[in-house]
């Protein structure tokens, strides 16, 4: 008797762990990866010797909004939106890409997109630029489907998958924090902030001003995923003092 009782308890124990599951997301976590130092501290110091409206806290906030509307471009396979933040080379770049898709008849869906932490890395100015590159860790789902038949060819809508990123962003050197416009969202031109619409040539329509150059805020010139076999660039602050204007 006592027998058949500890059988059927295991039964019903492996009946539960079946059902339990249910459709619930699942969670892939990739291969531990480096993650480089938090330099936010000394960043935002060097920054504010010549630059004193310019905040930690709004810059990254900015860097995530533009990392957010950056998936949902690639999922409404629009690329012109993102046209007011990304430099010229990184933004044809990436149109060439979401171009293959379209060619294809395929859509890489992203969604529930989630930007867990983030953190400045690196900072460098010379006479011409300043360079800010930001770590990020995301949670996102990721999947490609079939634009007519909307069948899954690759990945789980179900799954959750972590990844990180290194995004780094440019400046001319001199430009300074506009408490008006920069930083503050990813569809006003960092100029005039008004509303932008962005030619093809990456000039506002309302301004006539040719934002992704750097010339007016920062813009995005690089987007890297980080891998266990990643090498991390250094970390801190580099200012080339032999090459930075007389007022710096």
């Amino acid at each position: 008797m006592i027998v058949f009782i500890v059988i059927a308890a295991i039964v019903i124990s492996a009946n539960k762990k079946k059902t339990s599951g249910g459709t619930a997301p699942q969670y892939h976590r990739p291969a531990s990866a480096p993650v480089p130092p938090n330099c936010d501290g000394e960043i935002t110091a060097a920054i504010q010797k010549n630059d004193q409206n310019f905040s930690k806290d709004k810059f990254i906030a900015w860097t995530k909004e533009v990392f957010i509307a950056m998936q949902m471009a690639w999922t409404a396979r629009d690329w012109s939106k993102i046209r007011p933040f990304e430099k010229e080379e990184l933004f044809r770049q990436h149109e060439m890409q979401l171009q293959e898709y379209i060619n294809l008849g395929r859509i890489n869906v992203m969604e529930r997109i989630n930007v867990n932490q983030a953190w400045m890395v690196n900072y460098e100015r010379d006479s011409q630029y300043e360079t800010l590159t930001v770590y990020m860790q995301t949670r996102m789902v990721d999947y490609i489907i079939d634009e007519n038949t909307k069948q899954v060819l690759k990945g789980d809508p179900n799954r959750d998958c972590f990844m990180n990123y290194l995004l780094t962003f440019i400046r001319k050197t001199g430009v300074l924090t506009n408490p008006a416009t920069s930083n503050h969202s990813t569809v006003s031109c960092p100029n005039c902030g008004a509303p932008c619409k962005v030619t093809s040539a990456g000039e506002c329509e309302f301004c006539g001003s040719i934002i992704t150059t750097g010339e007016h805020d920062w813009v995005l010139a690089n987007l890297d995923s980080v891998k266990p076999t990643t090498r991390l660039p250094w970390n801190g602050v580099r200012i080339h003092a032999e090459d930075s204007p007389s007022q710096q």
